[in-house]
């Protein structure tokens, strides 16, 4: 029981602040300093707005409150005790904590003087506001792209003439100093009037909307019975390529509505399978077995389909990259930049959870790499990419990203230690960053 206290100790100290704001906020002020100071007149109102917007946190928080009463009170007439509550369902603990958070996060956005920073209003933007702010991003972005390459190239010809050199390179410095403090501020302004707080809130009601349809299609009431979608793991390529079949594989069975049945016994990477890396995509449905079965179409009668890699599907569907639902294409269109990446990241969430062992190496080998935060990663891929999939980068095209990175970062954290965690298959690439 000492969850459920935990718990509900943090959901009477939220319940608390909020009704202490309330009895600030609604003192009432004298008749005589409404009518003198109109600047006052215009901060109660601003307050009452304010305290509105505290109410629906109370009350989202008491709903919370309720539904875990419910659950409770459920599992209690089963026979059930509290302790049992985060085994018994994991799901709506999950979903449970994330209002929580949510609420504790619209709660600290209340300074010591009642008022609510920028993030706690519940305006919603419009689907134009969005797609032209992200234009205007993209623009100073890619503007300052152009500019800058045409100046190094101009730089190049003038090299010889030193004045000349050190002009154009004071250009780029000072042009790129202007380029981040234009994008710090438009970050800024995207986070004014929350905007921000709707955002990372949409962000996370769209994954979790997503993450329950891909459990519910991989979670049918009756296995024996279900239509099903066989994808084989084992293609001919590299383990990039092969998570990139997985998604494909998933993205036809969601499209078809169909449970995706991995076979990945004997595979190159884990010859136990992909379960013994990752959580299984079912704990209920991995028979591949029906009463019909054939290869990729079939109809849709046909209760179990073999599904072909990418490269000879034949009568390929609609809905697969760069294609989303088109249920949710307005709020996503909405919330992001690139809706067809977003979508396929989705997959990728489901597909890359980690077995507690695998999670557990990982961990063991950043602690023995002295793996700390901020950092950036830099994958250089070389030897058989080059020359056939991909052309030849030198290690300053990399780094001078990782410079851009950090000189934006060092507007919010000017303290900030620079580190950054290189992989690649050409060792030289090791001893050309040293250098």
């Amino acid at each position: 029981m000492r969850w459920m206290s935990g718990w509900a100790w943090r959901i009477g100290g939220a319940v608390g602040v909020i009704w202490l704001i309330g009895l600030a906020l609604l003192a009432p002020p004298s008749p005589s300093a409404v009518t003198s100071d109109p600047r006052l007149n215009q901060r109660l109102q601003r307050a009452v707005q304010e305290l509105d917007a505290l109410k629906k946190q109370n009350d989202d928080i008491r709903q919370v409150l309720q539904d875990f009463t419910k659950h409770m009170s459920s599992l209690n007439s089963e026979g059930s005790d509290g302790s049992q509550l985060a085994s018994g369902n994991p799901e709506m603990i999950a979903e449970l904590q994330q209002k929580l958070e949510h609420a504790q996060r619209m709660l600290q956005q209340a300074d010591a003087t009642g008022d609510l920073k920028a993030g706690a209003s519940e305006f919603t933007p419009s689907l134009e506001f969005e797609k032209t702010r992200r234009h205007v991003e993209r623009g100073v972005q890619e503007k300052w792209w152009y500019i800058s390459d045409q100046l190094k190239q101009l730089r190049k010809k003038v090299e010889s003439f030193a004045d000349y050199a050190t002009h154009i390179d004071r250009i780029l410095e000072e042009g790129a100093d202007h380029t981040r403090v234009t994008q710090f501020d438009l970050k800024r302004l995207s986070n004014l009037d929350g905007l921000g707080a709707w955002r990372e809130q949409e962000a996370l009601d769209l994954s979790n909307l997503v993450q329950k349809r891909l459990h519910t299609l991989q979670h049918p009431p009756d296995c024996p019975k279900a239509r099903k979608l066989v994808c084989n793991l084992n293609k001919g390529c590299g383990y990039g390529c092969q998570i990139h079949h997985v998604v494909y594989c998933f993205i036809v069975a969601y499209g078809t509505k169909r449970t995706l049945i991995l076979k990945s016994r004997g595979w190159r990477y884990n010859n136990a399978g992909w379960e013994d890396v990752f959580h299984p995509l079912s704990e209920t449905c991995t028979d591949p077995s029906g009463y019909t079965h054939s290869h990729w179409p079939g109809s849709n009668d046909t209760q179990v389909i073999d599904l072909p890699i990418i490269d000879t599907l034949s009568q390929r569907p609609a809905y697969l990259p760069m294609a989303i639902p088109q249920d949710i294409s307005e709020r996503l269109i909405r919330l992001h930049g690139d809706p067809g990446a977003w979508w396929v990241g989705q997959f990728l969430k489901y597909l890359l959870k980690l077995q507690p062992k695998t999670q557990e190496m990982l961990d063991n080998m950043a602690e023995t790499l002295g793996f700390q935060r901020p950092i950036v990663g830099v994958h250089v891929r070389r030897t058989d990419k080059v020359g056939t999939e991909a052309a030849y980068h030198s290690i300053d095209e990399y780094m001078g990203h990782v410079e851009e990175y950090y000189r934006a970062l060092k507007l919010q954290q000017p303290d900030i230690v620079k580190r950054v965690y290189l992989a690649s298959d050409d060792p030289s690439v090791i001893t050309e960053a040293q250098k």
